[in-house]
């Protein structure tokens, strides 16, 4: 069988390496993109960012001049878990996720988005005003470019 690392995991082969879908958002993933991730991605291994990282990016600030510094935690984690060719699940505040994109693809890796398909829904009450309810349903990740 042929190869597909070097270095130490050098006898991994090309049946034994198995895609990884490493995720980067403030939210649980919904079924119908564990679906998706299975059928897209070779039933690729799902694997969440740790809540120190989450915490980071779910919470930044909105009066930091830049976000380099404060985005470190969420930087090493891509360094140190990530390799080339891992898909990169970013989503999340559009300063950090245009960096972090940019940092991943600098990496090798793989960085997708997810598309959603709105649904609106009206209801009129019976005292003149109007519900309105919206849904949101996952339509495919796409490759960033």
């Amino acid at each position: 069988m042929e190869s597909v690392l070097s270095g130490d995991n050098a006898c991994e082969t090309a049946a034994e390496a198995k895609k990884r879908f490493f995720v980067l958002v403030s939210h649980s993933l919904t079924v119908e993109q564990r679906r998706d991730i299975r059928d897209s991605f070779d039933n690729a291994e799902i694997i969440h960012a740790p809540p120190e990282v989450l915490n980071c990016w779910s919470d930044i600030p909105p009066d930091l001049e830049r976000l380099d510094d404060f985005l470190l935690p969420v930087i090493r984690w891509m360094e140190s878990e990530c390799r080339p060719e891992d898909i990169l699940f970013i989503q999340g505040e559009h300063g950090a996720t245009v960096y972090c994109v940019q940092r991943a693809q600098s990496l090798g890796l793989v960085p997708v988005y997810a598309t959603s398909k709105r649904v609106l829904t009206e209801k009129r009450l019976e005292n003149g005003r109007v519900e309105t309810t919206r849904e949101f349903c996952h339509v495919r990740f796409r490759f960033y470019v």
